[in-house]
């Protein structure tokens, strides 16, 4: 298998046939490098994602069209024409398309015996899956390519960028490659059928690497993607760029509009999720056995991380109450005893983080000596989040049944004491707030009520007392 920079051109022989037993083969590899890539064993992962990409993008130059290749064979023939391999008019996509791979308008507009003669059917007969099934692969081990880079850039080889989101953005071009095929924008039904196990999975890659890039637009100093990406030709990477289609840009958008795209693609895949382990297809099995309880905590962690980074308070407390109503959904899920105490802290951060944006907004009027501002809607919803994130942050301190109960008191202890410092501060009644106070310093200590500010040292005049209801 080829390990080499996804930069750089492909050796010649990419124009070998592409048959079912090296299909099967790439997936075991990716299969492989998932598992690695949970192991946190970078330098193997990272090795073996290269060897997938390189074999994706040979497959894609002996079939440019995967649905010929998972069709069963009485149904080649209505497999509809593909546009990038029968363009009305030449383009830009035609002129990289016939300098990366030697590709012709002629030859793009052949008939249907040429086509076949070009990507012939696979030895064995892979119609149980979908062409779905290879762009899952395809853009999932550029996304995990992608997090491996930003964990550590001095994994790249010659001439690959050490920018992450580069990576992720070509994953979504595969993506976007897999939604306008023309056996899916027809309705003529092929293979699998419309919906497939590695279409939830799709969707969901596709969110997460939304919210990666949402991510990325919280930082201060966001790392700029060229427009243009120069690539050798004929490399994996080229010919993603090549494909991709215009008008599809999400390097430059906010990250409030990112989870957005990122909480519709989540949506789809949730919906198409199953609920219980599904039988194994044929072929190698996955790196790990599917959990919904899993799926669920991974994509709601990652929201929740960026909803704690956003600058704008109304946006922090939408995705922070967006990240509670998944967590919430768990509950429903039949394996959720061993989640239990870790989805009890993520919402206790969840509304820590909803309460504390609301606190957020009047803190310029209570820096002001304006105790009135207590008795303002906004002051209740902040004081009703941020009592329901104490309480999820103590139910989940008498909790017995945690993987790892000293490690999860130790980060929660400073997420109580700032709640329970949070509430004080928007607490009008003078014993009430010195008994939080009082809890917060328990909890924290010192060193935490110093960082997370000092004690206001005269009490709001007005008796605004908190909705206990």
């Amino acid at each position: 298998m080829i390990t080499s920079s996804i930069a750089e051109s492909a050796p010649a022989n990419t124009t070998d046939p592409f048959e079912a037993k090296e299909w099967e083969e790439l997936k075991e590899t990716f299969a492989q490098a998932s598992e690695l890539y949970d192991r946190d064993d970078l330098p193997g992962s990272i090795a073996l994602l290269r060897g997938v990409i390189h074999e994706c993008h040979r497959f894609l130059l002996r079939h440019p069209d995967p649905t010929l290749f998972f069709s069963p064979p009485d149904q080649r023939e209505n497999v509809p024409d593909s546009p990038v391999l029968a363009p009305l008019t030449p383009s830009v996509v035609e002129d990289r398309l016939w300098r990366d791979w030697h590709w012709t308008h002629e030859r793009g507009r052949g008939n249907r015996e040429d086509r076949m003669s070009t990507s012939p059917p696979p030895d064995r007969d892979p119609s149980g899956e979908s062409p779905s099934a290879f762009y899952a692969v395809f853009g999932t081990a550029l996304f995990l390519f992608g997090n491996l880079i930003a964990q550590n850039a001095s994994l790249v080889l010659s001439r690959e960028p050490a920018v992450p989101s580069l990576y992720w953005l070509a994953a979504l071009d595969v993506f976007n490659a897999c939604d306008n095929l023309p056996s899916r924008t027809s309705g003529v039904a092929i293979g699998a059928g419309p919906t497939t196990a590695d279409d939830w999975r799709i969707a969901v890659a596709w969110g997460r690497i939304l919210v990666c890039l949402a991510d990325e637009a919280t930082a201060p100093s966001r790392t700029p993607v060229p427009a243009a990406p120069r690539f050798a030709p004929r490399s994996p990477l080229a010919a993603i760029v090549a494909l991709r289609m215009p008008g599809v840009s999400h390097a430059r958008a906010s990250a409030s509009a990112l989870l957005t795209l990122a909480a519709d693609q989540f949506s789809r895949g949730i919906f198409h999720m199953p609920h219980t382990q599904p039988t194994p297809a044929p072929g190698p099995p996955d790196a790990r056995a599917f959990s919904r309880p899993r799926e669920l905590f991974t994509l709601a962690s990652e929201v929740l991380g960026v909803a704690e980074r956003l600058r704008d308070a109304d946006a922090r407390r939408k995705w922070a109450l967006w990240a509670d109503a998944i967590f919430h959904q768990m509950h429903m899920e039949a394996d959720v005893d061993e989640w239990r105490a870790r989805v009890t802290v993520a919402r206790g951060r969840c509304w820590l983080a909803a309460g504390s944006a609301r606190a957020d907004e009047l803190e310029d009027a209570l820096e002001q000596g304006d105790a009135g501002v207590l008795r303002s809607r906004e002051a209740e919803d902040a004081r009703q989040g941020l009592a329901m994130a104490i309480s999820f942050f103590e139910r989940a301190k008498g909790s017995a049944s945690t993987d790892s109960p000293e490690t999860s008191l130790q980060d929660m202890q400073p997420l109580l004491a700032e709640a329970l410092l949070s509430l004080a501060n928007l607490t009008a009644d003078e014993d009430a707030r010195e008994a939080l106070y009082t809890r917060a310093q328990a909890e924290g200590g010192e060193a935490v009520t110093r960082e997370l500010g000092p004690r206001p040292t005269a009490a709001p005049t007005e008796d605004v007392r908190m909705d206990e209801s």
